[in-house]
């Protein structure tokens, strides 16, 4: 079978909620499928750079064939301003409108000129029009997050009224969009049950199949790390405004309840800093590490993850992360959405920052808590959340 794999960013290395769920995905297809991969060089990373380099030495042992285009945008200074500007002419959301690419156009029919394609797996819904132009048996469309919904949350929670009300238009443009389009595949995938049911509403008609975000449990295991009771880990590239927005809140709002009732607290917030946020002032406790190529060791000498999200969608892969390194998680119900997780039994959650400190208090002074937490929830990603079994669920789905 070759499947034909459309992405808007490199999927390597594998960091991150979105990278990491596009390389398992991909790599189990790859197990038992001839995948090309045709991706947009999105991140910011040079052309010619050794990390583009790595990545593509990466993902041509286990792809047939990869092919990288450069970005039909620019996503800083005046071009980046005036393309926002001009897409207020423009039916499309941004996030499609800047993903026109000639180059990537002609790569793909350069392809399926020479080669017959059985599945064309398009990995966000702003690149749905190079698939629809494309002869296949199937055409999967996934969703990384039911976007347009993340997208109203992201808008709710912003000061400035001109961006709070462009991006409700963005929004409006977008739920309008995935509502035209999601139809026209024949199978789409929601990382839960919450976000496909957000997705049917947008279309009903739509054929939406649950495939979740995993974790790799080899990788992410158990060590026998002594944890330091009073350490605490985020972990989230603040380039992403639900993870800026969930630091503002533990800064502001929680973390002063945290030192209420442990003084010795200590928190490492792990995770790609913006150059202009790299000075950023952090009260006492407080600890920005930046981007790490291992998150493991962090999250071994940490009491517990902390995850205060305010604004989200799909799923997290750092809770699964965790968990699966057996770590007590304390979360937001928006922060563990969509994971069915069992609260006091494989999470502890809280959502007011009075609540969010206490849980956090208490699962730190309690050892037998923490070990219990952790049990379970390295039972519960082996159960549900391995690749090799979701890669399996995935493929079934494939075949004809």
């Amino acid at each position: 079978m070759n499947i034909l794999w459309l992405s808007h960013f490199v999927p390597f290395p594998p960091k991150g909620g979105a990278p990491q769920r596009s390389y398992n995905l991909l790599a189990e297809l790859a197990r038992h499928y001839a995948v090309h991969l045709y991706a947009f060089n999105e991140f910011p990373v040079a052309p010619g750079s050794a990390e583009l380099q790595d990545a593509r030495k990466a993902l041509s042992c286990i792809c047939k064939s990869v092919t990288i285009c450069d970005p039909p945008f620019d996503r800083a200074g005046l071009a980046y301003k005036a393309a926002l500007a001009r897409n207020l002419l423009s039916r499309l959301p941004y996030s499609a409108d800047v993903l026109r690419s000639e180059e990537m156009g002609r790569a793909l029919q350069k392809f399926t000129a020479v080669e017959a394609v059985d599945v064309v797996h398009v990995d966000a819904v702003e690149l749905s029009p190079y698939a629809l132009g494309l002869q296949a048996r199937l055409r999967v469309l996934n969703h990384h997050n039911a976007e347009s919904v993340l997208l109203a949350r992201r808008a709710r929670r912003l000061s400035n009224p001109v961006a709070r009300a462009y991006m409700h238009l963005q929004a409006k443009k977008l739920a309008r969009y995935e509502a035209r389009v999601l139809p026209r595949f024949d199978i789409n995938l929601a990382v839960s049950g919450e976000d496909r049911n957000a997705l049917l509403q947008l279309a009903p008609s739509a054929r939406i199949e649950v495939i979740p975000n995993g974790v790799d449990t080899r990788y992410f295991h158990p060590t026998e790390c002594a944890a330091d009771e009073n350490a605490l880990v985020y972990v989230g590239g603040l380039t992403w405004f639900p993870n800026r927005d969930a630091v503002n809140h533990l800064v502001g709002d929680i973390w002063p309840l945290i030192r209420e009732e442990l003084s010795g607290a200590s928190c490492k917030l792990v995770g790609r800093i913006p150059p202009g946020e790299s000075r950023m002032h952090l009260p006492a406790g407080i600890e920005a590490v930046g981007f790490v190529d291992d998150v493991r060791p962090y999250l071994a000498s940490a009491a517990a993850l902390i995850v205060p999200l305010r604004v989200g969608g799909g799923t997290r892969l750092k809770i699964l992360d965790a968990l699966a390194c057996g770590k007590a998680v304390v979360s937001t119900s928006i922060g563990c959405e969509g994971l069915g997780l069992v609260p006091e039994k494989e999470i502890l959650v809280a959502d007011t920052p009075r609540e969010f400190a206490k849980q956090t208090a208490r699962v730190c002074r309690d050892a037998a808590l923490r070990n219990a937490l952790g049990r379970a929830g390295r039972a519960r990603v082996e159960r549900d959340y391995s690749w090799t079994i979701i890669g399996e669920k995935y493929r079934r789905l494939l075949e004809p």
